[in-house]
């Protein structure tokens, strides 16, 4: 995560690519050992799972 600021749980995230693609609006959810994992905002149900090592290609911003 390029930005390193602090996610806190049920929290709204915009999250995008470092290369600007939007992935949208997303809860922050809880944190495991290998992975952070986000709720959508927009669609009820969906979870995204991003690995830990995964996270330096996102902007994460409130």
């Amino acid at each position: 995560m390029s930005n390193h600021i602090p996610l806190l749980p049920n929290k709204l995230y915009k999250i995008t690519t470092t290369a600007g693609e939007s992935l949208g609006d997303w809860f922050y959810f809880n944190e495991t050992t290998e992975s952070h994992i986000f709720h959508c905002a927009a669609v009820h149900g969906i979870e995204m799972k991003i690995k830990k090592e995964a996270m330096s290609g996102l902007e994460i911003t409130n």
